[in-house]
Order: C-alpha cells, then structure tokens, then sequence
C-alpha cells in the first residue's frame, strides 16, 4: 500500500526492513510492517509506528493523520486494532 502526503511516501505491506537510497548510505533500518520514506532523498524517515502481525493493505493520508487497514490484530507493541487504525503522521 502506497500514500504520499507532500514530500513523504507512506508504505505499507508485510516486511520487517526498509532500505535507505543508495544516496543516503543504502543501510537497512527495522520497520515493522509501516515506513515512511522522504520522495526527494529516498531516506527512510524516523516515523516508525509497529503493526505487530499480519499485512497492511491500505494507507490514506487526511491531515496529520493516517488511517491504515489490513489483516492485523494489533499495533505498537499489543494495543489491540481489528484491521483498522489511525497514526498520527508526525509522532507516529
């Protein structure tokens, strides 16, 4: 699932990496299944909210908010979220 809001690409699927652009060193950084990624530098961002099982399938972005859904059950560490739930876009 893919979300652009501004300069920042949301993604979401059923990883657990994400890879920095080359540019920006090409390191991979832990993401539990959500990343945010800068469109000018290809730089995964600090943004790193946890889905903590299953697949995301869908991204929206409204404001400071992104509304998320898919097959998990629970987000951050065990806050229980049936397949739908919303992060703020700045602290995640």
């Amino acid at each position: 699932a893919i979300a652009v809001s501004g300069t920042t690409i949301y993604v979401g699927g059923d990883f657990t990496l994400a890879t920095n652009s080359p540019i920006n060193g090409g390191n991979t950084v832990a993401r539990s299944r959500l990343a945010a990624i800068d469109a000018n530098t290809g730089a995964v961002l600090p943004w790193n909210p946890a889905v903590d099982n299953n697949s995301v399938l869908a991204l929206l972005v409204n404001g400071t908010d992104i509304y998320v859904g898919g097959n998990f059950t629970a987000v951050n560490g065990g806050t229980v979220r049936n397949r739908l739930c919303s992060f703020n876009t700045s602290s995640g």
